[in-house]
Parts: structure tokens; sequence; C-alpha cells
């Protein structure tokens, strides 16, 4: 009987123990719940507050309001860019006969313009064709001289028609070999004064040839020497007129169906040099195989040669925009905690709000959330209202 009383006896002591136990555990989770949820609610509420500033304080700290309105939202893109020749003004001169080189006038990175002599060789080729032009001459006066005689004598009956006939043919025969070595010189570059020179004084050096300027412009490359042969194929010079330039835009994929014909780009350079503004006059119709973009062109005038073919450069152009609802200032953001917040003007107090923003430019942002059309939202001396903000929670804290 003694042992059943002890049995029960010590049942309930476990019992109570337990019992108690419990309800310890659960109100320290309550109270740790409790503790999280103020610190949460204290979080939230942390930049709630509103801050009051008089209207010296509001005049001395600079702070400046705008309504928040419709506006349009133009993207910007930055691609990047290089500056090239103008090729369209570009010539890479080659000799049109072969030759020795006897004499050099022009070195690289000499100006030059139109007809300035750039070279000359010595080519045995153009001495037979110039000598067989000159004997072509000859020929034609000569076959002309026996036409006009035999004609009158046939006229007269004096000689019969076959050898009238005959004379016509030679005739007509010289004035083809004529104009076939005539054109020939022409493929040599040789015309006009030249020619005329040479009808005049057969008896200069028909070997000769002057390589001369097709336009102004800079000699960029020079692969001539005194004494060097050279052929047809060979590149002796590269001339470029550089006056103006072509900036050469690569164009990623994703932007090809916004970007044309016309299109202005502001073109902007990071070592000191001016930036430009121009319009693309030319959009690859091709992508590239491996880089799969495109590229566009600006042609750039460049007077005083600050722009130098392989500069880099950034060009910023603006994409077709929609307008936006709700639009503010960019300088009207602050970041506070990782978090885009902006001050409303509300009556004597300044309200922070955290905003979602959507589309920007370089002056303004939508705003998809936090603020309404129409509310004053402070564009100047938003910082101090942040830090005004960050004194009064360190000093919540510290109470």
């Amino acid at each position: 009987m003694r042992k059943k009383l002890l049995f029960v006896m010590i049942v309930l002591i476990v019992g109570l123990a337990g019992f108690f136990i419990n309800e310890q555990v659960k109100a320290s989770n309550k109270n740790e719940t409790e503790i999280e949820k103020n610190e949460t609610g204290e979080k939230e509420k942390e930049f709630e507050e509103k801050i009051s500033l008089t209207k010296d304080e509001i005049k001395e700290f600079g702070i400046e309001t705008v309504p928040a309105i419709s506006r349009l939202i133009e993207s910007e893109i930055h691609l990047p860019g290089e500056i090239n020749l103008n090729y369209d003004k570009t010539a890479r001169i080659s000799p049109r006969v072969k030759g020795k080189t006897v004499k050099v006038l022009k070195g690289l990175g000499d100006k030059v313009k139109k007809g300035d002599t750039l070279a000359i060789i010595s080519s045995r080729e153009l001495a037979n064709a110039k000598a067989e032009y000159l004997a072509s001459i000859e020929r034609l006066k000569l076959a002309k001289t026996v036409l006009e005689r035999e004609k009158k004598l046939w006229e007269k009956q004096i000689t019969s028609q076959q050898e009238y006939l005959e004379a016509q043919k030679n005739y007509t025969e010289a004035k083809i070999n004529y104009t076939t070595i005539k054109q020939k010189l022409y493929s040599f570059g040789i015309k006009g004064t030249e020619l005329k020179n040479l009808e005049k004084d057969g008896n200069t050096d028909l070997t000769l040839y002057t390589i001369k300027a097709p336009f102004d412009g800079i000699i960029l490359t020079k692969n001539i020497s005194v004494g060097e042969n050279v052929n047809e194929d060979t590149e002796i010079y590269t001339i470029s007129d550089l006056s103006t330039v072509w900036a050469i835009i690569t164009i990623y994929p994703q932007y090809l169906n916004y970007i044309n014909i016309g299109h202005k780009v502001y073109i902007k350079f990071n070592n000191g040099i001016k930036d430009v503004k121009g319009k693309i006059d030319f959009i690859a119709p091709v992508v590239g195989e491996e880089t799969r973009t495109a590229t566009a062109r600006v042609v750039i005038k460049n007077p005083k040669l600050h722009y130098k073919p392989g500069m880099f450069f950034t060009a910023e152009v603006k994409l077709p925009g929609k307008v936006a609802e709700v639009t503010v200032p960019l300088t009207a953001f602050q970041e506070i905690e990782g978090e885009k917040y902006v001050f409303v003007k509300k009556g004597k107090y300044f309200e922070p709000r955290k905003v979602k923003i959507g589309r920007t430019n370089n002056k303004f942002a939508e705003i998809l959330e936090g603020v309404k059309k129409g509310e004053e939202v402070v564009y100047k001396g938003s910082f101090t209202l942040k830090a005004q903000m960050t004194k009064d929670s360190f000093a919540d804290e510290e109470e």
C-alpha cells in the first residue's frame, strides 16, 4: 500500500514539473516572437517618419521641389566605335607600267595637292608605247596624203579605182592603229597635255613615267625607293583626304530594329578630344558571322585633323521613347540601405517614400510605385533630408 502511494506521488510530481517547463518554453517563444515583431515593425517604420523643417532651414539647405508629371522617356544606349579613314577619299596608288624608280619626291606624312608629282620611274614598256604612238602619227599622215593624191588622180581618171580604194583602205588601217595606240597610252595615264607635248617634241626621254596625286591629301604609307623596280600591282603610296573621317559604330543585335539611317548620334571621346554630333548615313546590310553585330557609319568633319583613324569612342544613341505617367528628375533619388527613396512635400513636412523605378534616361526616371502624379518631390537638397532622417534614426536608437 505504501509503495503504491509513493508511486502515485512521484507521477504527480513529474507531471507538474513537465507542465511548468512547457509553460515556460511557450512564454519564452512568445516573448521572442514579440521582440522580432517589434524589431520588424521598427524597421518598417524607420523611414516613415516625417521630417519637419522651418522656411529658413529649407532656404538655407537649398531644398526645392517639382511636381511628378507625365513626360516622354527616351531610352539612351551607349555603343562602342572607332574612327576610320574615309575610304571614299582614300587612294592606294600603283604605277600603271612596270619600271625602275629614278626619283622620289614625296615621303610619309607629306601633304600633297591634286596633280603633285610623287615619284618618277623609267619604263621600257612605256617608251615602246610612246614610240609606237609617234610612228602611228607619221603613218597616218602619210596614208592621208596618199589617199588625197589618189583621190585627185582617180577623179581625173589617171589612176584606177582599185588604186584609190587601196589608198582608202591603208588610211583607215593607219587611223585604227593610231587610235589603238593612243588608247593604250590613255590606259597608262598618259593623255591631254602630255600627249600634245609628246607630239610637239618627240625627242624627249620616252621612258619617264610620272606618278601624280589623284587629289588633296596626306601620304599615309610609302613603299618606294630610288633604284627599286616596281610592277603594275606594287602599292607604292596610300593617300587619304583626312578633312573628313568615318566614325564606325558597333550595333548589338537587340538594337538593330531601333536604329535607322538619319538617326542622331553623340560621339564622345575620353581623351580630351572634343565630342561631336552627327547622323548615321549608312548601316551595314549584314551582320558579322562571329560577332553577330552590325556596323553603322557617321561622317565627321575633321578640318583640324583632331579625329585620327584608330581612335576609340562611345556613341550615345537615343532610342524611340514612350510617355511615362509619373516621372521625376534623377536628382530626386537617394539610396538608403540598398533601396531607392524620394522625399515628398506634404504641407510643412517632407515624407520619405520608397519607390520602384521604371525607364530612365540621362535626366529623368519613371516611377512605377511610391509617388502619385502631381505630388511635390524634392529634386534639390534631398541629400540634406536623407542626412536629417538618418540623424533622427540614430537618436531614436540611442534613446
